[in-house]
């Protein structure tokens, strides 16, 4: 394969997503192991306590925690991964209304996003378009887009 990558890790945002992405593992095992000590425990105090069966309620109240870490951290990953997203949709609008001939705004982004760097080189290229006459800058966004750009 002539388009074989050679380096494995690229770049400081695989490190930072990678890493999220096992505190999510982490975070939802040692949850999972807790709950499941936890009844084991819960079930041998039953037992010798004279032989009492579990509550069928505890289980459900354990299933409950557990699904609402998932949750919580299915909210955060969607939440966090926007920052990435966000600054990817803007790129996208951004180039292909440069490739249709349309007046283009220089990308600007929210103060938590990353990609930072990339849009230094984006409205880099719109500047050197721009002096070369091949591109229009407009001074303004429309309000779409800006709604797009700050969700």
């Amino acid at each position: 394969m002539p388009n074989q990558r050679k380096r494995v890790w690229i770049d400081r945002y695989q490190t930072v997503l990678t890493g999220r992405i096992l505190f999510y593992i982490l975070a939802y095992q040692v949850a999972l192991w807790a709950m499941l000590f936890a009844v084991q425990i819960f079930w041998n105090g039953m037992e010798s306590a004279g032989g009492q069966t579990v509550s069928p309620r505890f289980g459900l109240i354990a299933l409950f925690v557990l699904l609402a870490l998932l949750i919580v951290m299915t909210m955060d990953a969607v939440r966090y991964l926007h920052r990435f997203v966000g600054p990817i949709y803007r790129f996208r609008k951004t180039i292909q209304a440069i490739a249709e001939g349309e007046p283009v705004a220089k990308v600007k982004l929210r103060k938590n996003d990353y990609l930072k760097e990339f849009m230094v080189d984006i409205n880099e290229m719109i500047d050197y378009l721009e002096m070369k006459g091949a591109v229009v800058v407009k001074t303004s966004q429309p309000a779409e887009e800006q709604a797009a750009a700050s969700s």
